[in-house]
């Protein structure tokens, strides 16, 4: 009776120390480099500070890094200085047309899942689904995607496809999980327990839609190709994803679409419609639930 007693303790314990709130930092659009954004440096070693006094366990940065390779590489110099692991996806000034395996040089795949304790986070690459490399040419209608574009879409959502039909825990154990050698020292941040209590949430750099009136400026620069929402959306679902963290508007923001909660972070370069700079603080319940804290660079 004593040694049954002790162990219901210990599982108690283990599900109490378990059943711990996840916080994970969003920085987006960050444009090192960027001629407009003469700060944008200095600003992000202020939210490195920022993130660093608040205590996170881990960091997304949701494209727009920098203008060329040195920029990333200034980029990544400043975000080292976090003492929490830092997870890269590509912005629309990160990848361009056909330069995918620059990217990928320095920050490895642009579509992976990593897990942080019982998150696991699915980061996609939104390039892939048209040429946003113009914003005069994506008035009406984004361009159509060039070859490698074309190809890292199939790719990427045949992987989506087979990690939808696999349980939660198994999800970041595939060749798309990315390769140590390719995370270029950055740690990864696995738990092997409670697989049974996952939380699985997405990223991308690119919001699916717009929301309501939101961009003021409807062209189609803004937002994922209409003839690809649906499928991307019933993939997200099925993979359980009810939040995407989000940029590329310069405008923090949060909207429903297809049933997913859409978090749109603001900038720490510039702004385009108004509010402020800063970046978001994530604490990702054991049920799921997201709290959304943002924090202006200003604070």
């Amino acid at each position: 009776m004593r040694l049954r007693k002790l162990l219901g303790i210990f599982i108690f314990l283990c599900s109490t120390a378990f059943a711990q709130n996840v916080r994970i930092a969003q920085l987006s659009d960050l444009h090192l480099g960027l001629a407009r954004a003469p700060q944008a440096a200095d600003n992000l070693r202020h939210a490195v500070q920022m993130i660093n006094d608040r205590g996170v366990d881990a960091v997304v940065v949701t494209g727009d890094i920098g203008e060329k390779p040195s920029d990333w590489d200034e980029a990544r110099e400043i975000l080292g200085r976090l003492k929490a692991p830092v997870y890269y996806i590509p912005g629309n000034h990160d990848i361009h047309a056909n330069d995918f395996d620059r990217y990928r040089r320095v920050f490895g795949d642009d579509f992976y899942t990593v897990r942080v304790k019982n998150v696991v986070i699915y980061g996609l690459d939104s390039e892939v689904f048209g040429n946003y490399d113009n914003y005069d040419a994506a008035k009406a209608s984004v361009p159509a995607p060039g070859d490698e574009a074309r190809e890292a879409k199939a790719k990427m959502m045949r992987w989506l496809e087979e990690s939808a039909g696999r349980p939660p825990s198994d999800r970041d154990k595939d060749k798309n999980d990315r390769d140590k050698d390719k995370r270029k020292g950055e740690k990864r941040d696995h738990d092997s327990d409670g697989d049974d209590h996952l939380v699985v949430i997405g990223m991308q750099h690119i919001p699916i839609a717009r929301n309501g009136n939101f961009p003021p400026d409807a062209r189609a620069y803004w937002f994922i190709p209409e003839a690809d929402r649906q499928r991307e959306c019933e993939l997200l679902k099925r993979l359980g994803i009810h939040d995407m963290l989000v940029g590329h508007w310069h405008h923090h923001d949060e909207y429903e679409y297809c049933g997913i909660r859409w978090h749109v972070a603001s900038a720490t370069s510039w702004l385009t419609w108004g509010g402020e700079l800063g970046f978001d603080i994530f604490t990702v319940a054991p049920n799921g639930e997201l709290k959304d804290e943002f924090v202006p660079l200003g604070k």
